[in-house]
């Protein structure tokens, strides 16, 4: 482990588009899910892979989605809806996403953009 990674500053070398991510077919239907707009202020800090080690076979959409309507309900983490990845995949990734900076970046970007009228 790196100690950029235990310091939370580390960031990916290239920013990833939406392109890059996995495209999800899950419906939008909780108030927490990321909009279009929102995923493409998001996408960029959300890490792509890396293409080493096991394929990509959940949407880092999903992911996000899964993590705000964590922080959205306050469920319990073996409590998500089954239309989520699996709770464990998503605690890894909070954990991980937490650690190294990346749920921060995110909540900063989304926190700079113009507010709705």
């Amino acid at each position: 482990m790196s100690v950029y990674l235990v310091a939370g500053v580390a960031a990916s070398a290239t920013p990833a588009t939406v392109d890059d991510h996995l495209p999800t077919a899950r419906p939008r239907h909780y108030p927490s899910d990321t909009s279009d707009a929102e995923w493409q202020v998001l996408a960029p800090h959300v890490p792509a892979g890396s293409g080493r080690g096991r394929p990509i076979t959940y949407p880092r959409r999903d992911i996000v989605d899964a993590i705000r309507y964590l922080d959205r309900t306050g469920c319990q983490w073996d409590a998500l809806p089954a239309d989520f990845p699996h709770h464990k995949l998503v605690y890894h990734y909070f954990t991980t996403w937490t650690r190294d900076g990346t749920l921060n970046r995110m909540h900063n970007s989304l926190r700079e953009l113009p507010f709705p009228s």
